[in-house]
């Protein structure tokens, strides 16, 4: 069940790095929000729409970074060794705009989070 459409991150860190732009974007999104992103699903659509200019290492990228937040609809097993059914929470539906040297660079995926539980998702 949608819980959060369109949770939004933006920074404009300096193109250094295919990693240093989804190290900004994992720091602008909060600690928590940050950590269950993770760097791998980060990593992987900043590498779709930059990939291309990972050569060039001295422009600013301005960067949207969007991503839907989900909960089960009724208790479960969050993981494989959990003994008590909570509600699930996971981000999918990562999206990220980017403006570099001029031009707009823009992907949209499917990928989903790993389930996790908490008192407060946000």
């Amino acid at each position: 069940m949608l819980v959060t459409k369109g949770i939004k991150v933006s920074c404009s860190p300096i193109f250094k790095s295919l990693g240093y732009v989804t190290t900004a974007i994992i720091t602008a999104a909060g600690k928590t929000v940050g950590a269950r992103l993770g760097n791998a699903k980060v990593g992987e659509v900043v590498g779709n729409v930059l990939g291309a200019a990972a050569g060039d290492v001295v422009s600013k990228v301005n960067v949207t970074f969007k991503y839907d937040l989900y909960r089960t609809k009724n208790p479960v097993y969050v993981t494989s060794n959990a003994s008590v059914k909570t509600t699930g929470y996971r981000y999918q539906n990562y999206a990220m705009n980017a403006t570099y040297k001029g031009k707009t660079f823009s992907k949209t995926t499917t990928v989903c989070g790993s389930w996790w539980s908490s008192s407060n998702p946000y």
